[in-house]
């Protein structure tokens, strides 16, 4: 993860208004006159874009975060727009220099499942994404990582159906076999509806600033005998069984990192006993004892 600060410097015209600074199109701070605030992104390249109410968004800089540790950029208001400008010009790379020099984005999103355009995964770089747009496509998606899913919910007609994410399994909903069904109890005994007017899902995100993200499947009424409903809701059930699935995968993942952990720290605890022994035998001397232990700490 690399460090993006962003300052707003100072300025008199329309001091009080708030400037949005995004990535891409996520939103990732807010910020008035003179504040500086800092964040982690993902490495790679990135778009940066500024704006203020009511004026156009700034032109999009590109940003190559996949040596930089730390990067700062600071925007000053101008008459329509915020100007962007960056403290180190070689980070710089436009859209054009992307596209005719045929650069490799590093982590570069490129879905190997996707669900009908709402949702998709990238399995090499451990990458998500949610389609935008009236016809939702993941062309201009911004990605999250797996480990970045907190939870999830699948709401219909504001009443959860089924919910899930880190340390609990999916309940509360049927979601149909192939990629990891998961099965739960169903709510019985209530007058089914026959329209449906909103079917989303609801994620929650590890980001402070945009902590939740909604896939819109359904937002007008719907007949629940329709096709369309069906192919909607076939769809959160399968994107909610990929969000269990990606849970359970990142829950792996942390296990196997911290089960290395220790027994890496055991693995040192029993040289460093063999070598107390042989001291204890004499077989060794007392600097020999020490400087191995040290050797074995990494002091």
């Amino acid at each position: 993860m690399a460090n993006l600060i962003i300052k707003r410097e100072k300025s008199m015209i329309g001091f009080a208004a708030q400037m949005n600074c995004y990535i891409n199109d996520r939103l990732i701070c807010s910020l008035k006159n003179g504040e500086e605030k800092s964040l982690d992104v993902a490495d790679g390249i990135i778009q940066f874009q500024c704006n203020l109410p009511n004026n156009p968004k700034s032109d999009i800089i590109y940003l190559d975060l996949s040596t930089a540790d730390s990067v700062c950029i600071s925007t000053k208001q101008g008459s329509w727009k915020p100007k962007v400008a960056i403290s180190d010009e070689s980070l710089i790379i436009s859209k054009r220099e992307i596209k005719n020099n045929n650069i490799v984005l590093k982590k570069e999103f490129s879905p190997s499942k996707v669900v009908g355009g709402y949702f998709g995964i990238d399995e090499t770089s451990r990458q998500w994404a949610i389609g935008k747009g009236l016809i939702p496509s993941l062309k201009n998606a911004v990605p999250y990582s797996y480990d970045d899913i907190v939870d999830f919910e699948l709401i219909e007609d504001g009443t959860s159906v089924t919910k899930g994410g880190l340390g609990r399994a999916a309940v509360g909903g049927v979601l149909f076999g192939g990629i990891g069904a998961v099965v739960g109890g169903v709510t019985g005994g209530k007058k089914a509806h026959q329209k449906c007017t909103s079917l989303m899902i609801k994620i929650t995100v590890n980001n402070i600033n945009a902590p939740t993200e909604y896939i819109k499947l359904i937002t007008s009424p719907t007949d629940k005998k329709s096709i369309m409903y069906k192919s909607s809701f076939q769809n959160a059930q399968e994107i909610i069984s990929l969000l269990q699935l990606i849970c359970s995968e990142s829950e792996d993942k942390k296990l196997i990192e911290t089960t290395n952990v220790s027994v890496n720290e055991v693995s040192v605890a029993d040289e460093i006993r063999k070598f107390k022994a042989l001291l204890d035998d004499g077989i060794i001397t007392e600097e020999e004892f020490n400087a191995k232990k040290n050797q074995l700490l990494g002091l």
